[in-house]
């Protein structure tokens, strides 16, 4: 992608990140994938975007998550239980991702009200997954590898924009925002303890 790209998304904490590296050391993919596997430091959970930056686009999606934190949405959990590949449609690569156990309403909600709210500025954006990508272009399918659930409690939002070129690129994030934990959420929290 040779433009400059800005979208909301989410990416995992330190101790949910390695649980997510290990995973992956553990069936041997790191090893399969070689240069091939997206980097760690960009594993995401996209939730509204890309599109094309500039200031007209900081400004919408800042002004989308402020009107989302007001709403206000709330933090919600995914569970990553397993390791599948799939080729989209209209393309020849391969993508390797974690999948979640099930959509949580809540993550639906936020996409749908994101989705709403960067209209009409912004071209309409597109469904979005609960998932992890590991490559854009694995050598080859990979049949569903069942991991050990890994509860990722999404709690942080991101305004990022990609920043680099060849391999050294990362997203460089230009705002946050938390989502607050709803008193009925309060019985979850034990699960989210780093480990």
């Amino acid at each position: 992608m040779d433009t400059s790209r800005m979208m909301v998304m989410c990416q995992p904490s330190d101790p949910v990140l390695r649980r997510m590296s290990s995973a992956v050391d553990q069936r041997g993919l790191r090893e399969f994938l070689g240069a091939r596997m997206f980097p760690e430091r960009n594993w995401h959970q996209t939730l509204c975007g890309p599109y094309e930056a500039c200031h007209a686009t900081e400004r919408t999606l800042a002004r989308a998550c402020d009107t989302a934190l007001a709403a206000p949405m709330r933090a919600f959990r995914l569970r990553l239980n397993r390791i599948r590949s799939d080729r989209w449609p209209d393309e020849e690569r391969i993508h390797w991702s974690f999948l979640s156990q099930g959509r949580p309403s809540d993550f639906d909600a936020l996409l749908q009200f994101l989705r709403t709210e960067v209209q009409p500025d912004l071209p309409p954006d597109t469904g979005h997954t609960p998932h992890v990508t590991i490559s854009y272009r694995a050598p080859a399918p990979l049949d569903t590898l069942r991991i050990q659930p890994i509860d990722w409690l999404i709690q942080q939002i991101s305004l990022v924009v990609r920043q680099g070129t060849g391999n050294g690129w990362r997203y460089e994030v230009l705002q946050s925002w938390e989502l607050p934990i709803m008193p009925a959420n309060d019985h979850q929290l034990e699960l989210f303890a780093p480990q």
